[in-house]
């Protein structure tokens, strides 16, 4: 479907499309359009890639050009001590940011990490409102009622610096008095208006890229999801308990709000409903994910034991699964092995922590998708292993047409891979 930093503004990826050259399973290339092979442009509009066809071409709408543009970083954590108890607090602040506008409004996109250790980090884009309004009807009232709620002060910097050619979320205006980002401290940031567009934009060369933290280097150990619909986040005291009960099973929870349509426009709404993506994208303030990840770890690769050493495990606490790596690696780098059964008895320890991992991290899964049950999840930021996934990425309604779209356009099943959609409905769907 194709989620972008800004989807409530603009809606999906296929929303956009306006037509595709696709070449079908018997070989026959054709366009798919709202107005030429209409159900094979439905189908391909949200069932899933490598499903029907395979997409050669296609031609998009353009879309005009931000008016604003700025960021919102925060992080947050509780006080041990203030005479409210931790966990109360935490549960407070959760409560204070599923009543906030945050969630909801169209103008933001961007993601928030909720931490086991009872800390939140806020990592959000804004677009087409200015930072005046930004601050004003959203950011204010939620540090306000951080306070009203937990006694804590959270100190927010603005810049809005127009000479300055900032951009993301890593700016460095705003430091505590040792130099560092600290609790409970925010940054507001504007994107001058005059510089916004510029061909020749020169970024901040030490910033840092999401490719820098999110890339081929990571083997996934697990992955799951879940949308957050608005019906949720309408019961904010249960919806806090629930994150605070996944947690107890997960280092880190993280809730992207761009990954999800309520608050968007009507037309923008209407025309995601004419997608097959599942119904409840529409409803969604975005999507949870749970994870956990081996960095820099190839297990199909031939990896020496130099390298092997510096794996870490991401959105997961790596000191308490890798607690004695160090004692590990000493061991092997002074035992009799030659390089080569090195490596190999080190990737076997990382392989045997990794699953340590992925069980811990799977519970946290599990409890979720009990949790949050019927709120189905992204084709694309999915558990392997999903129970039910026909009707969990589509709804059943959906699924059926696929079902049939299926028959139709790919009858010999040319298409076919774990999640392909099935020639008949499966027994456990």
């Amino acid at each position: 479907g194709g989620f972008g930093l800004f989807t409530k503004l603009f809606g999906m990826g296929i929303d956009n499309v306006l037509c595709m050259e696709v070449i079908k399973a018997d070989g026959e290339i054709v366009t798919a359009s709202r107005c030429e092979n209409k159900e094979l442009f439905r189908a391909l509009c949200g069932g899933g890639a490598s499903n029907f066809a395979i997409v050669s071409n296609v031609t998009y709408k353009l879309l005009p050009p931000l008016t604003h543009y700025g960021d919102f970083f925060c992080k947050l954590a509780v006080d041990p001590t203030m005479p409210m108890p931790p966990d109360e607090q935490f549960r407070n602040i959760l409560i204070c940011l599923f009543e906030s506008n945050i969630l909801t409004t169209k103008y933001f996109g961007g993601f928030i990490q909720i931490w086991k250790n009872m800390s939140i980090d806020f990592w959000v884009n804004y677009a087409n409102i200015s930072l005046e309004d930004v601050q004003r009807a959203i950011i204010d009232p939620f540090i306000d009622e951080i306070f009203k709620k937990c006694g804590l002060t959270v100190r927010l910097s603005v810049n809005a610096d127009t000479t300055v050619k900032s951009f993301g979320l890593f700016a460095s205006t705003f430091k505590n008095v040792n130099g560092s980002f600290g609790t409970n401290c925010a940054l507001l940031s504007a994107q001058p208006n005059n510089t916004m567009h510029e061909s020749d934009k020169i970024f901040t060369p030490n910033k840092k890229r999401w490719w820098t933290y999110e890339s081929y280097n990571d083997y996934i150990l697990a992955f799951g999801s879940r949308y957050l619909l608005i019906d949720d986040i309408r019961k904010p005291v249960d919806c806090a308990m629930k994150f605070m009960t996944i947690l107890q099973d997960s280092n880190m929870m993280q809730l992207e709000i761009s990954k999800g349509l309520y608050g968007a426009d009507d037309d923008v709404l209407a025309k995601n409903a004419e997608s097959i993506v599942h119904p409840n994208v529409r409803r969604a303030v975005g999507l949870v994910y749970i994870r956990s990840y081996l960095k820099d770890f190839h297990p199909l690769l031939i990896q020496p034991f130099r390298e092997l050493i510096k794996v870490t495990l991401k959105y997961d606490d790596n000191t308490d699964i890798f607690n004695d790596m160090a004692e590990k690696s000493r061991a092997i780098a002074s035992s009799t092995m030659d390089d080569n059964e090195k490596a190999i008895e080190m990737k076997k320890y990382i392989l045997e922590k990794g699953e340590k991992s992925r069980e811990r991290v799977y519970r946290g899964i599990n409890t979720m998708r009990q949790l949050f049950d019927g709120n189905s999840s992204y084709i694309n930021h999915s558990d392997t292993n999903e129970p039910f996934w026909g009707e969990v990425f589509w709804g059943r309604e959906n699924f059926l047409e696929l079902i049939r779209l299926k028959n139709m356009f790919d009858p010999g099943d040319v298409f076919n891979h774990k999640y392909s959609i099935p020639l008949s409905l499966p027994v456990s769907v």
